[in-house]
């Protein structure tokens, strides 16, 4: 019997296949708990959006389930959503305790060799629109096609905006500077300060997976 894809797994998942959420988890669980832990810059709150992720796609009637043509993608898009809220509500909390006083402490990000401290940096610095390709392409591991299910835009656009990145990326690194982005996401999310793992630096063109 030939493997069942990710969709079938979530379908199957969905109408409480138990075995099936234990297969899905094992496929997919680690790229999408790198990439919650690289958006928010808190294992905590990407522990509990990724596990709300889980609880959403476990809550799904099968009718919706059985139009999710990725099941990766989808699990992405449920997962940033719930991510955003969080950045949000987070930073509605700091902004009432700095009017009040009081300090929050800062995110932690991993030790990192001079390298690819340079590398974390240049990420920062990159638009909110053109670091998410760059997280989604290398943290979560999506290809093209994924991320544009993902995000909801055209394949094409991603690309251009991922070759943009790379090449502002490569500016940052060589001390060159470079332009704004001419046309800007219409919905960027709030405004985050990633860290990017060892194990995901960008190194190619975008290209099909």
């Amino acid at each position: 019997m030939a493997p069942r894809s990710d969709s079938q797994l979530l379908l199957a998942m969905g109408r409480g296949d138990e075995s099936a959420a234990r297969e899905l988890h094992a496929r997919i669980g680690p790229r999408l708990a790198a990439y919650a832990r690289t958006f928010l810059r808190d294992d905590a709150l990407a522990d509990d959006a990724v596990q709300r992720a889980w609880m959403r796609a476990l809550t799904r009637p099968a009718s919706e389930l059985e139009r999710i043509r990725d099941a990766m993608a989808w699990m992405v898009r449920v997962t940033r959503s719930i991510a955003i809220n969080e950045l949000r509500r987070h930073s509605r909390a700091a902004a009432r305790d700095s009017a009040q006083g009081k300090s929050r402490p800062a995110a932690s990000s991993p030790e990192l060799g001079e390298s690819l401290a340079e590398l974390h940096a240049a990420v920062r610095l990159l638009p909110d629109d053109r670091r998410e390709v760059v997280l989604l392409r290398h943290v979560a591991e999506l290809t093209l096609d994924q991320m544009a299910e993902a995000l909801q835009e055209n394949r094409s656009t991603l690309a251009s905006r991922y070759r943009a990145a790379i090449e502002e990326l490569r500016g940052h690194l060589d001390g060159r500077p470079t332009p704004p982005p001419s046309n800007p996401l219409a919905n960027t999310p709030p405004r985050i300060t990633p860290a990017v793992p060892p194990s995901s630096p960008p190194a190619k063109e975008a290209q099909h997976a």
